[in-house]
């Protein structure tokens, strides 16, 4: 048997939010003795957005996470009784756990910060100015996060070099592990078939934040009617701009559907909307709905972006365009129009770099061979530019 790693923390799992749950199975598939504690969070994913920006809550979630924090050491000092570990790694999301999980282990911690506490509320969201106190709170959350861990997992080499700028990290404690989907066995990709009078079938999934720039989409469509439009998520206020812009052309269904339920709609579509925002954050980061548009076969139309030349090829296996650049998201869509039968191929393509990129047994070798590297039982040299081969912290 290989290493031994206890996943610990109290991460979220469940619809729209499968970073945990994908990285836990990708590590399933290798040769590692894996056991996990989760500890049920104080609030769900979605229930916790909120917080950050409703002071009066704060004193109710700092007790929450009191209490948290003592049921974790807690159970890690019961796990350290039974076997000592050769990892300890804690999930998506993390930060506040991090240097707990210092106080009572001594040895290696992985912590996947996946995305920063700072980046999204200040840089990204723009929910605090960047002097304000909680910016700054929001930053040593980070940092501390950060320090307490011998390698910070992101999600793609940009957003890796990013932290490592942001917070004065060397690049030897910082990797990436790219987005993939815990449900993988149920994807059943097919065929993308074009006939030559049908329209253009496109879908946007995803939640209301900035990055994701719907109104630039919908702008966009106004002067595409040859595009048949299927809307799931945006923000209310995004949803009503969309109807008021494009009024019947666009098939307004739930803000969230489950995980069945969306990947028919991604198979029944020709094209995926990836993400038009501007923030960095949006040039830095690969979304999942972009992998989740690959894995059944069907290509994106995204803003071109750092974040997804590491992985795609456009022109090849997707579409790029500007970011919020409304005209430019409008061209991209006629020129799709007006060559459909480039669309089977593009989606054979990104079927394809699904299998290379994201597939469970492509993070699970990635994030296997940084655990090694790390622990230096292998070179590492699969890892990239950010590789990690000391445990000092330094």
């Amino acid at each position: 048997m290989g290493m031994r790693i206890l996943a610990l923390g109290a991460w979220d799992e469940g619809g729209g939010y499968p970073r945990a749950p994908a990285l836990l199975a990708s590590l399933r598939g290798q040769d590692v003795e894996l056991h996990e504690e989760r500890i049920p969070p104080p609030l769900e994913g979605a229930s916790r957005r909120g917080i950050a920006a409703s002071p009066w809550r704060w004193p109710a979630w700092y007790l929450a996470n009191r209490r948290l924090k003592a049921e974790v050491q807690a159970r890690l000092s019961s796990c350290l009784q039974d076997s000592r570990p050769d990892v300890v790694f804690l999930p998506y999301p993390g930060q506040l756990l991090a240097p707990v999980i210092r106080e009572v282990f001594d040895g290696p911690i992985v912590l996947d910060l996946f995305l920063s506490a700072f980046e999204t509320m200040v840089e990204d969201r723009r929910v605090f100015p960047s002097w304000s106190p909680p910016a700054r709170m929001l930053h040593r959350l980070d940092q501390s996060a950060c320090e307490a861990a011998d390698l910070v997992l992101m999600d793609t080499a940009p957003h890796a070099d990013w932290l490592c700028q942001s917070f004065g990290l060397p690049s030897r404690r910082v990797t990436w592990v790219p987005v993939s989907d815990p449900d993988e066995a149920a994807l059943r990709p097919s065929k993308l078939e074009i006939t030559g009078q049908e329209p253009l079938r496109l879908l946007f999934f995803g939640t209301g934040v900035p990055l994701h720039g719907l109104d630039h989409l919908s702008e966009a469509l106004v002067s595409r009617p040859e595009v048949e439009f299927t809307l799931i998520g945006g923000s209310e206020g995004e949803r009503k701009r969309a109807f008021a812009l494009l009024g019947d052309r666009v098939r307004l269904l739930p803000e969230f559907v489950e995980g069945a339920e969306l990947r028919r709609e991604i198979s029944a579509s020709h094209l995926v909307a990836g993400v038009f925002g501007t923030s960095q954050k949006a040039s830095l980061v690969l979304p999942f709905k972009v992998m989740h548009a690959c894995s059944l076969g069907r290509p994106v139309l995204s803003a071109d972006s750092p974040g997804l030349r590491q992985f795609l090829r456009p022109g090849m296996d997707c579409y790029a365009c500007p970011a919020g650049d409304s005209q430019a998201i409008s061209r991209a869509l006629l020129e799709i129009v007006r060559e459909p039968a480039r669309l089977p191929a593009m989606g054979a393509a990104a079927r394809d770099s699904y299998l290379e990129h994201f597939s469970l047994a492509a993070t699970g070798s990635r994030l296997h061979a940084a655990l090694e590297s790390m622990l230096g039982l292998s070179s590492g040299a699969a890892l990239g530019p950010q590789q990690t081969k000391s445990l000092s912290r330094s």
